[in-house]
C-alpha cells in the first residue's frame, strides 16, 4: 500500500424519531455501557457505511499490520477524548475488517494506535483517522 488512508468521522449520532423530536447522541463510552443492543446495532451500521463510502473507489491492499492515529476536534471542552476515541475505534476496526482492509483487528494486527487533542471545532466536531500499515 503506497497512500495511507484518511478518513472522518463525526463523533455525534442522530436518533430519528417518528413521534418526538429527533436526539442527538454524543458516542462515548458513557453512552455505550448503557445502550441498548438495538440502537448499538444501528449505530455500528451507520459507522460502517461511513466508512465503506469513504473507501469507495480507492484500490488498497489488504493490511497485514496497522496502526492508527487519531485527531480528536471537540465541541465541548469538557469532553473527555478516550471516552470518544474508545467507542469511535470499536465501530472503525470492525467496519475495516468489514470492507476487507484488514483481516483481523486484534493485537497481532494491529500494532499501534496513536491519540491527539487536534482542536476546538463547533460546527463540526469530529475525529479525523489516519491508517498507514506497518513494516515488519
Amino acid at each position: 500500500m503506497s497512500n495511507n488512508i484518511k478518513l472522518v468521522l463525526p463523533y455525534h449520532y442522530i436518533q430519528k424519531f417518528k413521534t418526538k423530536k429527533d436526539k442527538k447522541i454524543m458516542v462515548a463510552l458513557n453512552w455505550y455501557r448503557n445502550v441498548n443492543f438495538f440502537l448499538n446495532n444501528q449505530i455500528k451500521k451507520y459507522y460502517y457505511e461511513l466508512v465503506r463510502e469513504q473507501m469507495t473507489g480507492f484500490k488498497y491492499d489488504k493490511l497485514q499490520l496497522y496502526r492508527i492515529d487519531y485527531k480528536l476536534y471537540y465541541s465541548n471542552e469538557r469532553s473527555d477524548m478516550m471516552n470518544v476515541i474508545a467507542v469511535i475505534d470499536k465501530y472503525l476496526q470492525d467496519a475495516l475488517q468489514k470492507v476487507e482492509l484488514v483481516e483481523e483487528d486484534n493485537v497481532e494486527h494491529c500494532k499501534e494506535i496513536n491519540c491527539i487533542v487536534a482542536g476546538r471545532d463547533n460546527e463540526n466536531p469530529r475525529v479525523e483517522i489516519e491508517i498507514s500499515e506497518v513494516i515488519k
